[in-house]
């Protein structure tokens, strides 16, 4: 679907000379990026036998075309490659790492770390993502380049799950399966010198403020969906009455 969607949009955009800008991924630098992460490095999409490998290829796919159309027709293009974007209203399904040990401490249920838990990311607040993604079509030197787009606030996973337990409050215990996924660097981080130059600035909310941010949502979600299951409840009843 990433690769069928992103030649529609990109070929469409060319033919009518449409600015676009193109989300890509950090998952095109592969399983074992060497050290920060750059624009320059290699893309390494790993074995095809790997859903996430997969995934990494139609990300990496999506960037040749968007910058051949811009070779090919002059088509006014930016790439850019997100990392661990993060915040209040994501979802814990296809295993977001941030509002899923939210759900499970907020239920008193077990936080699952694999293997070490010493696996280090960058999260950045989804809030000011957005605004360098609104920024970056005003900034002409961004167009037909590549620029991370994430924070350099480095954090363990297994750091972030007891940081989640401390601002929630929860009781929950942290939980280490031991076979680690096969598709998971050691080791994430961009090298935002590139979106430096072209914004004047950087994501650097603190994470506490965004795992906050989390919590509080998921909560007051919660509220309301009970609120929901309390109506549909008293409408049974006054129908059965």
């Amino acid at each position: 679907m990433n690769g069928r969607g992103t030649e529609h949009v990109v070929d469409a955009c060319a033919r009518y000379r449409v600015p676009m800008l193109y989300t890509s991924s950090s998952e095109v630098y592969g399983p074992d990026p060497r050290g920060v992460c750059q624009e320059t490095d290699e893309i390494v999409c790993g074995s095809p036998t790997d859903a996430r490998g997969g995934y990494a290829f139609s990300k990496a796919q999506g960037e040749w075309r968007v910058l051949a159309q811009r070779e090919t027709t002059g088509l006014e293009a930016i790439v850019v490659r997100l990392f661990n974007t993060v915040g209040p209203g994501q979802q814990s399904r296809g295993g977001m790492v941030l509002p899923r040990f939210v759900r499970a401490a907020l239920r008193g249920e077990p936080l699952t770390v694999h293997g070490d838990g010493r696996q280090v990311r960058c999260f950045a607040d989804v809030r000011e993502v957005a605004r360098a993604l609104v920024e970056l079509p005003a900034c002409e030197e961004a167009y037909g380049r590549i620029l991370n787009v994430g924070s350099t606030r480095e954090c363990s996973i297994r750091q972030l799950a007891e940081r989640v337990l401390v601002r929630s409050g929860s009781g929950s215990k942290l939980v280490s399966v031991d076979s680690e996924r096969p598709y998971d660097p050691k080791r994430r981080r961009p090298d935002l010198a590139q979106l430096q130059r072209a914004l004047g600035w950087v994501p650097d909310w603190p994470l506490d403020r965004t795992i906050d941010a989390v919590i509080e949502d998921r909560l007051d979600r919660s509220e309301r969906e009970s609120d929901e299951r309390l109506g549909r409840s008293e409408a049974v009843v006054s129908t059965a009455s």
